[in-house]
């Protein structure tokens, strides 16, 4: 995997309150010569069907040590499954593709976490699961809320919010019981959080996210 994307469209506490049964819509988003992107749509199905949430996955072909891109097998075939625009057949709304570019905030604004990488979170492939790393960004950004190192207000209070928005760059391997540092850094133009991920002395990904200010957001409530 090299990139992954996701974006809700639902105050925080709906999923956890109201969302019962769901409708998930891939479709293959594009192909490239080592590479391709899923789109998955997920839909309420209790709530005319409405958009809640959509992913975007970039996956890469790799030789059997996975330390080296190579050719999509069946590429032309591949492209000829391509939808450019979706719509789910039960909804008339349409995909919503959100990425962001990874732009790195000026360091002064930095905040940082430090652990090790656990055992278990990592895979049968030796290195932290993919799925973790936005848990990781959780607990340093929420670490950096408690101990004050975000000196911006918008920032200590935006930090309290649940997460809404999270996109993913996977750049290296973190191995496990390697030293992890993640430092953190508010972007007030676009009030999100980017997080660089550095294990043994090397950045193994990066992280934007954006968080929900709803007033229905259980967090944000009690404020």
């Amino acid at each position: 995997m090299r990139t992954n994307s996701l974006k809700t469209f639902v105050p925080h506490n709906f999923v956890f309150e109201k969302l019962k049964r769901i409708e998930i819509v891939p479709t293959l988003a594009h192909v490239g010569r080592s590479s391709w992107r899923v789109n998955f749509d997920i839909y309420d199905q209790d709530n005319s069907n409405s958009l809640v949430a959509n992913v975007f996955t970039t996956m890469v072909a790799t030789n059997d040590e996975h330390d080296a891109s190579v050719p999509l097998p069946n590429r032309d075939a591949l492209k000829k499954m391509v939808v450019v625009s979706n719509t789910s057949p039960s909804s008339t709304k349409q995909q919503t593709s959100t990425m962001i570019p990874f732009v790195k905030p000026p360091t002064t604004t930095t905040a940082i976490w430090q652990s090790h990488v656990r055992q278990t979170d990592c895979d049968s492939l030796g290195h932290i699961n993919n799925s973790v790393y936005p848990l990781l960004c959780e607990d340093a950004r929420s670490y950096a809320a408690r101990t004050g190192q975000y000196h911006d207000q918008t920032a200590k209070q935006l930090a309290t919010f649940p997460t809404s928005f999270c996109q993913v760059n996977y750049i290296n391997q973190a191995k496990p019981f390697e030293p992890l540092r993640i430092l953190s850094h508010f972007v007030n133009d676009e009030q999100h959080f980017y997080f660089e991920v550095i294990s043994a002395g090397v950045v193994v990904a990066e992280l934007v996210v954006g968080v929900d200010t709803t007033i229905n957001s259980k967090l944000s409530s009690k404020l």
